[in-house]
């Protein structure tokens, strides 16, 4: 017992361990080196060590990578990492290195806080933490300050210059340009990481599929403008390398022409860019990423997003991983301006993956099935990380409804409750004073999402059904409570408004009418004749959300209260939206006027049971048949086909046999992870992403409703 004790207790931040940073600061996009050196007599194999930064941090000991990595959090709550690192000390001098990272400006899993690294080793008796006796620097590789940026939603990229490189990581350093840290006056409360790690895998090497050369134009801009206007000139491979299209090559190349190589990876990834390369010192690397290829490159600029990177060599052999960031793709392109005694031994990506056990299992005879279901997975694996993903290319961000897709499948494929709670506290802890959520987490945007936040509740309320935890449920009543008085506070006649003002972005899906966005629908709001099936519809769902969870937790007032609301909410939706003559719910109501009929309204309807009898009939005949309705996206397809299925299993055949034509299409058309829409990459404007969380529903879909035996008609 003692034992335990003491092991517990060393996975605990050192209580005299202080925020530090170097006292030159720049405002934002910052990268600060921190070096102690500490004197160890005898080894502990069970030592820890306690980290936390805003906004990154890379450890090493003793030279050797030991872990790298912020959970996304809070200015008011920051978390640490437990890391063991018994098996990189020796006995006498170790030298601790941190390189920390400050992005300094918000992001959609960024939100702004003070500069600063903490730490604390814990070995046998001997404590070592971050003071002002911790030796630091500005980095003298990675550019600071204003550079270009990835997207709004990544934050910035980096320039790198490996001339800058010496062996701080190794040896502690006498040079003038080290100083000692500043403590800083930070409040925050220090919590323990409250999911797992992250795993880091070896090197995944690409292969390379052209080649040939670049000339750059006149052109400015970002470094992804560039590689994107260089005139490419293709060259076979053996004009250019020495090898095989397999790493290692040796360049062929002389003089001052530049050329350039494009990596593939077989399949989308998740993880750190990673190159190992001799050249000469001076020459610029340009790298590119991205999900897709367009006129033989990545496609890196989009819309003023811009994924490329540079790294300037040093002379002679560099290795290198930029670990403050994940890239996500299946491409990666480089352009380098000097060739001559260039040797790559490799080029390519170390995934991370959170660590999983999948323990639901689906094997039908139907392959293309099987297919769908893998790659299903994979979609999914991909978007976990810190949090759930919408996607780990373009954005990283975390959202209420795509993770309630996400958690649905997390639930069946690996019984994981953890990593869903800890995302439904992460957007939890953003709620605005008026019950609303940022738009993503964690961030302090002003734009919220109304029907997301609803969502929020739902997924609550599944996530307490499926892991049996009312503690959760105990701790954000409140904030649920909050949450119904606002949304119902609009009601009249039963019938609720969704809230207007610029900050409010009223988006379901990505379907005509549905968006938000269109502008006769969005002046129409602004008018008193309006009403918004669809709100609530969702606004009817988390109702009979919150009741469930009222009835688990005894609130027999509550119960009572909303059981009579919600009877009055299913006749005034259906007095106000049912168009008799159509025999379907309209989605909008304007002075009298019922217009505009889409498959999202009839499916959550019928997911709620608004109607009975022959009604319930048309819709479900209208989502099998109706073509004239506006159709679903992936995002939504869940409460589609769910409502199908718990109407009449018999129409099983007919729900799996669409996601075998719309997956499967996707699948047909080269897709190694499913996309955000079925139009794939050249949605919103050449930004589709081609891994989305949200689309690995089918797996929930498989496992939930014994795919085997529903098919067979049980």
């Amino acid at each position: 017992m003692i034992a335990i004790m003491i092991i517990e207790s060393r996975c605990k931040m050192d209580i005299s361990a202080k925020w530090i940073w170097c006292r030159k600061c720049y405002e934002k996009n910052e990268y600060a080196d921190f070096l102690l050196e500490a004197d160890i007599n005898e080894v502990d194999e069970n030592a820890v060590f306690c980290i936390s930064a805003d906004s990154e941090y890379v450890l090493w000991i003793n030279g050797q990578f030991v872990n790298c990595g912020q959970y996304d959090d809070y200015p008011s709550e920051k978390v640490y990492d437990t890391l063991n690192v018994g098996q990189y000390l020796h006995k006498g001098k170790n030298i601790i290195a941190i390189t920390a990272y400050y992005q300094g400006e918000k992001s959609s899993q960024y939100m702004k806080g003070e500069r600063g690294v903490c730490f604390s080793l814990q070995n046998y008796k001997n404590v070592f933490v971050s003071s002002k006796n911790v030796k630091c620097r500005i980095s003298k590789t990675f550019t600071c300050g204003q550079i270009h940026k990835t997207t709004l939603q990544l934050g910035y990229g980096y320039v790198y210059n490996a001339n800058g490189e010496d062996d701080w990581i190794y040896k502690e350093t006498e040079n003038s340009e080290w100083s000692f840290a500043e403590e800083k006056d930070i409040t925050t409360c220090l919590m323990k990481r409250p999911i797992k790690k992250c795993i880091i895998e070896d090197t995944l090497k690409g292969r390379i599929t052209a080649q040939g050369y670049f000339l750059r134009s006149e052109a400015e801009g970002s470094i992804a403008y560039l590689m994107h206007s260089d005139y490419l000139s293709h060259r076979e491979f053996n004009d250019i390398f020495e090898g095989s299209r397999n790493f290692p090559i040796k360049s062929l190349v002389k003089g001052n022409k530049g050329i350039y190589i494009l990596v593939d990876l077989e399949k989308e990834r998740c993880g750190y860019l990673t190159f190992s390369i001799i050249a000469k010192g001076g020459t610029v690397l340009d790298i590119a990423y991205g999900e897709h290829l367009k006129d033989l490159r990545v496609r890196c600029e989009v819309g003023g997003r811009n994924f490329a990177d540079r790294y300037i060599c040093k002379d002679g052999k560099q290795e290198f991983t930029y670990f403050f960031k994940r890239i996500a793709g299946r491409y990666i392109q480089i352009h380098i301006d000097n060739p001559n005694g260039l040797f790559i031994e490799y080029i390519g990506i170390r995934n991370t993956t959170y660590p999983l056990i999948q323990t639901g299992k689906f094997i039908s005879e139907d392959s293309l099935h099987n297919k769908i279901f893998d790659v299903c997975i994979d979609t999914l694996k991909l978007c976990m990380h810190e949090h759930y993903e919408d996607c780990p290319w373009r954005e990283q961000a975390l959202y209420a409804y795509d993770s309630r897709n996400q958690a649905l499948a997390g639930y069946y494929a690996f019984g994981e409750f953890d990593f869903a709670k800890a995302s439904l506290e992460l957007l939890i802890k953003g709620v605005k004073e008026k019950g609303q959520l940022n738009i993503c987490a964690p961030t302090d945007e002003s734009i919220t999402i109304p029907s997301f936040s609803m969502w929020w509740i739902l997924e609550m309320k599944e996530y307490t059904e499926y892991s049996g935890d009312m503690y959760f449920v105990d701790k954000y009543w409140h904030v649920v409570e909050k949450m119904l008085c606002e949304y119902i506070a609009s009601m009249n006649n039963y019938i609720a408004k969704p809230p207007l003002g610029e900050i409010y972005w009223n988006f379901y899906e990505w379907s005509d009418g549905y968006t938000g966005t269109e502008e006769k629908i969005k002046e129409l709001r602004n008018t008193t004749v309006f009403e918004d099936c669809i709100y609530n519809l969702i606004l009817y769902t988390i109702i009979k959300c919150t009741l469930w969870l009222a009835g688990l937790s005894g609130k027999k007032d509550f119960v009572d209260k909303y059981s009579e609301l919600l009877e009055n909410m299913k006749e005034s939706i259906n007095q106000t939206f049912w168009n008799e003559e159509k025999h379907l719910y309209a989605t909008y109501k304007t002075d009298g006027e019922l217009f505009h009929y889409g498959e999202l309204t009839q499916a959550l309807a019928l997911y709620n049971q608004i109607c009975d009898g022959e009604k319930s009939e048309h819709l479900c005949n209208a989502l099998i048949n109706n073509e004239e309705i506006i159709p679903i996206t992936l995002s939504y397809s869940v409460f589609k086909y769910e409502s199908i299925l718990k109407h009449n299993k018999k129409y099983a055949k007919y729900v799996f046999d669409d996601i075998a034509q719309k997956w499967g299409g996707m699948l047909f058309d080269g897709a190694t992870s499913f996309w955000e829409t079925l139009i794939g990459s050249e949605d919103f404007n050449g930004a589709g992403s081609l891994c989305h969380g949200w689309s690995a529903i089918p797996v929930y879909l498989y496992l939930k409703y014994a795919f085997k035996d529903i098919m067979k008609g049980e």
